[in-house]
């Protein structure tokens, strides 16, 4: 089963969401992310 994710940054939250392919919600996540974790 194939699996599609999806990131959403800005300047003060950054928000991931994971869904089966049908469409089906797997697992979303919210909240603050620093930008020397994203450069690593």
């Amino acid at each position: 089963m194939k699996h599609y994710a999806g990131l959403d940054l800005s300047i003060k939250e950054t928000s991931v969401c994971i869904v089966y392919e049908p469409g089906k919600l797997c697992r979303r996540a919210e909240g603050s992310l620093r930008i020397e974790s994203i450069q690593r």
